[in-house]
This record gives structure tokens, C-alpha cells and sequence, in this order.
């Protein structure tokens, strides 16, 4: 595999925020992602607006497309603000991933 590609998130650690209604969901992902092998934080819950799309938020352009495939319907995000220091992605599902 080639060192440093932009596409592979599997060092950088992974929030997985519940954004739908389903309790649980955001633990389920984040154990899919971890049998993946990616390194994910607790799961929480996201306070913010639900959308129907998942957003995966980064901190820099050109990373986290490897994560789409997991979900229903994702799109990517450069929201560094947003983000907390101690993460570098964090995945806010949608409702549509329910």
C-alpha cells in the first residue's frame, strides 16, 4: 500500500456522533468501523440539526473518502471549527442511515 495516500483514514481517530433518532446507532458504526480496523472514540450524541445525509467532517481537504462506502448516503465536510481538538474526524449519521 502506498504510504501517506489521502484516502486511508485508518490512523487518524474517528468520532462517530448519532445525528437520527435510533439509540445505539452511532456504538453499531462505530463497532463497523473498528472491525475495519479504523481507530474510533466513544460514540456520543449529536445535539446539532439532523440531516438526512451523513457528514463526514475533516479537518483537512482530501480526507475521509474512505469512509463513504460505510453509509447510506455520506458526504464529506472540511469543518475544522467544528471538531473537537482531541479527534481528527468526526461522522454525524444521518437519518437516512436508520
Amino acid at each position: 500500500s502506498q504510504e501517506g495516500t489521502t484516502a486511508d483514514s485508518k490512523s487518524l481517530l474517528i468520532e462517530v456522533t448519532n445525528g437520527g433518532n435510533i439509540n445505539g446507532l452511532a456504538a453499531q458504526y462505530s463497532k463497523k468501523l473498528e472491525d475495519s480496523g479504523y481507530r474510533v472514540a466513544s460514540p456520543s450524541n449529536y445535539s446539532g440539526q439532523q440531516n438526512t445525509y451523513t457528514r463526514i467532517q475533516v479537518k483537512n481537504k482530501g480526507v475521509g473518502s474512505d469512509l463513504i462506502a460505510f453509509f447510506t448516503d455520506a458526504k464529506v465536510e472540511v469543518a475544522p471549527k467544528e471538531i473537537g481538538s482531541d479527534i481528527d474526524i468526526r461522522i454525524i449519521l444521518g437519518t437516512k442511515e436508520q
